[in-house]
């Protein structure tokens, strides 16, 4: 402002948000799609569950929608955490327990891969392992 003495330094904090809004941004998209990703196996886990129950759909195609289904769990809780630490684990002091939690998702969703599943529908039980 002129003539007060003061500094507006109203600007330089609008472009700091725009860029911090703006490195942001594919980090956003990522999470989002990772959610309709997990509502769509969502939705297609419980019509593979009713199709293996009374349309004779393979036991062993159901569970793997359904394993792909839980790791999609995963995948948009990890994008989520992903999203919301994007400024936090940015600077380069903290890049390493990126690559941690990184690491930790990838053992989780090898757990989920790896390991066995079951669905029941009208008393009946399927397990594949």
């Amino acid at each position: 402002m002129r003539g007060t003495g003061r500094t507006d330094h109203s600007d330089v904090s609008v472009y700091q948000d725009e860029k911090s809004a703006a490195d942001q941004q594919p980090a956003f998209f990522i999470a989002l799609s990772s959610c309709f990703l997990c509502e769509i196996l969502d939705i297609g886990s419980i019509i593979a569950i009713c199709y293996s129950t009374y349309n004779g759909l393979s036991a062993g195609v159901t569970s793997v929608i359904c394993k792909l289904y839980l790791m999609s769990l995963a995948l948009q809780g990890f994008q989520g955490f992903e999203y919301a630490s994007s400024e936090t684990l940015a600077s380069g002091q903290r890049k390493w327990l990126r690559i941690v939690y990184r690491i930790i998702f990838i053992l989780g969703e090898l757990i989920i891969a790896f390991s066995g599943i079951g669905f029941f529908m009208d008393g009946r039980i399927w397990t594949i392992l």
